[in-house]
């Protein structure tokens, strides 16, 4: 129901593209368009769905009073937990098939059928380019709204951006952009090299090396209401708590992210060690005697 949902309002996102393919009769589209927002999103949508159908397993077991049962037993912590574990190894499994095999056909698919990529950047400015593998040609870099510079064709040489064929455009009192400056070459600001290398850091490798293993964080953060036994249980608690700390996790995370790609803060402690040590205090909080 989760994901349907999902998809539903992700949609809005390709709404006007997919209703002029129905309006052509393009089923094969809509159906691609869903199957890409599912690749894309698979960071989103496996952890919470992964959180959330936890939450409905323990809510089911507590219930039924099946874990104090099988606890009264002699039932280990690791042996009750051990589903739990297996269902993140799949969730976990499927992610990094789609990140490294599924997602980069579509991006390559995608960037075949734009002509232009477009790049935003932190200091409010956006790139416009064509990319062909390493090569960048038709380099547009939008300053202002009335302020452009334009570049046949753009190199990294020894750590610096220059751009070759260089136009310069103000717009006028008309409303109209002038060329005001011309030149066969240029060297572009540092800081442009710096966030245009972004796309490709390793801030992203991390994050695709580190993020299929949020469906363990999540789980484990509703993992400890499976062994706290009272007369007085409350469903909504345990939904509150998983949805709640799902939502401040990735904002921390989304946070952590651009403060490194902007070399704030290292991408490993951004990246690897707040969800490693979120993982640990996790991992001893349901294990300890």
């Amino acid at each position: 129901m989760f994901i349907f949902v999902y998809t539903l309002i992700n949609c809005n996102v390709f709404l006007f593209d997919t209703m002029l393919h129905i309006a052509n009769g393009s089923k094969v589209y809509i159906f691609k368009s869903v199957i890409e927002i599912f690749s894309l999103k698979m960071d989103c949508i496996l952890p919470l769905s992964a959180l959330l159908a936890g939450t409905h397993t323990i809510i089911s077991l507590k219930e039924s009073n099946e874990i104090f049962a099988l606890r009264t037993l002699g039932a280990s912590k690791i042996f009750l937990t051990l589903p739990f574990l297996l269902f993140c190894l799949l969730c976990s499994s499927i992610t990094y098939v789609n990140y490294f095999y599924v997602t980069p056909k579509y991006i390559s698919n995608v960037n075949q059928e734009r002509q232009f990529v477009v790049n935003y950047f932190s200091d409010g400015t956006k790139a416009i380019y064509k990319k062909d593998g390493q090569k960048i040609s038709d380099f547009y870099w939008i300053k202002s709204k009335s302020e452009i510079i334009h570049c046949k064709n753009v190199e990294i040489i020894k750590e610096t951006l220059v751009g070759n064929y260089v136009d310069h455009f103000i717009k006028n009192c008309n409303n109209n952009f002038k060329l005001i400056d011309y030149s066969e070459s240029c060297q572009l600001p540092k800081t442009l090299l710096n966030q245009f290398n972004n796309d490709e850091t390793i801030v992203e490798l991390f994050y695709k090396i580190i993020s299929p293993w949020f469906s363990t964080i999540f789980i484990f953060i509703i993992l400890p209401n499976l062994f706290i036994f009272t007369k007085k249980f409350s469903p909504f608690k345990i939904y509150s708590i998983g949805i709640f700390s799902f939502i401040i996790f990735n904002a921390v995370l989304k946070t952590s992210i651009i403060l490194s790609e902007n070399y704030i803060i290292s991408p490993i402690v951004g990246i690897i060690v707040l969800p490693l040590l979120v993982q640990l205090f996790l991992t001893y909080k349901v294990y300890r005697v």
